[in-house]
This record gives C-alpha cells, sequence and structure tokens, in this order.
C-alpha cells in the first residue's frame, strides 16, 4: 500500500520507502529486546543464547560460559544465611560429581527421606537421661506452616553439621495475619550432637 504524493507533477510513492525504514527499526527493536547474546558452552560445546539459556561460571572450576542445562545451581533452602554465603551456589557438571562438593552434600542430604528420619529428637520436656556428644546448637531460620515442615528442616541442619541426634528439642511460633486471617508459623531448635 502506497500514496502518491504530486509536486509539481510528478508522483512520488512515499510509503513503500517508509515501510522498509519502519521495518528495519522494528527489527533492531526486536532484537535489541528478545535477541539476546549468543554464546558457546564450554561443557557441552553447543551455541546457546542468553535468553533461552543464561551464561554460567563455575564457583570452583571458573570455567565459562556454561549454560543452564551443564550448570547445577543451588539456593540451599534449608541452611541459614550464614551458611549460605561460603558455598557455592553455581558448579559445572563436572566439579558437581567430586567428592568434596558441598552442594552435591545438601542435595544429597534433602533428597535423602531414610537419613532424616533416622535422626533422633528428644524434646526438651523429656526427663531421662540423653547421653550425646554435643556439637552445636540450632535453630532454623526459616518460619514454616507445620511442626513437621520445621522439625524436618532442623534434622537437615543437624546432619549437614555432621550429628545424628537432636536432644531439648521445641517449637517456637509466631502469630502472622493475612487480611483477616490469623495463622501461626513455627521454627524449630535444640542441641545437636552425636549420640
Amino acid at each position: 500500500i502506497y500514496f502518491k504524493i504530486k509536486n509539481g507533477g510528478k508522483n512520488y510513492m512515499i510509503f513503500p520507502f517508509l515501510g522498509i525504514i519502519g521495518l528495519g527499526i522494528a527489527a533492531i527493536g526486536c532484537y535489541a529486546i528478545f535477541g539476546g547474546e549468543n554464546y558457546y558452552c564450554k561443557i557441552c560445546k553447543k551455541e546457546k543464547n542468553t535468553q533461552t539459556s543464561p551464561k554460567h561460571e563455575c564457583s570452583y572450576c571458573k570455567i565459562n560460559p556454561i549454560c543452564s542445562s551443564c550448570a547445577h545451581t543451588e539456593d540451599y533452602t534449608f541452611l541459614n544465611e550464614t551458611e549460605k554465603q561460603s558455598l557455592p551456589h553455581i558448579v559445572c557438571k563436572d566439579c558437581y560429581t567430586k567428592d568434596n562438593n558441598p552442594m552435591k552434600r545438601y542435595t544429597d542430604i534433602i533428597n535423602d527421606e531414610q537419613m532424616i528420619s533416622n535422626i533422633k529428637i528428644w524434646s526438651k520436656n523429656y526427663k531421662g537421661n540423653v547421653r550425646i556428644d554435643v556439637q552445636c546448637e540450632l535453630q532454623t531460620e526459616k518460619k514454616f506452616e507445620s511442626k513437621e515442615e520445621a522439625i524436618k528442616n532442623l534434622k537437615i541442619l543437624a546432619i549437614w553439621h555432621g550429628c545424628n541426634a537432636i536432644k531439648n528439642v521445641e517449637y517456637i511460633a509466631s502469630e502472622e495475619q493475612s487480611g483477616n486471617y490469623y495463622y501461626k508459623l513455627w521454627k524449630a531448635k535444640g542441641t545437636a550432637g552425636i549420640e
């Protein structure tokens, strides 16, 4: 579609020219918004785009760029903030499989329901004699909707610290509100050690 403009008896077709310029500007804008940057992953050797697969760098071997498929990421949800700071959050596949990798150890712990359920716990109200070699005092930072979730998090913290038992376990409730709805969230704390 175009319009003719008369100028001194001559006809000019102006809109096809403007249309081509408009398409060029639109293409540049789309690339800027949706295009991203292409790169080659150092692990899988495939071409990737930052829009669909962000670039990462391994926290250990510093290889980069690696794509999202070749990177293991972890936010360590069950650990406390001070513990998270010194841990790697992105590692390549090769470094992930190494024995001393804390990310793999953490993933193994949270996925091993049997290991978590084997942690022995005693309430702070228990009057019997509990003999454990005390390692540390633990408390969950995150608040949970149920006591069961809070105690599971406490057990994961105990395993992370090399313990297999927790004594003096108690729950800490906090009153929360959402609009007119009032509810409780739970934390757990205790003394962890080795039985």
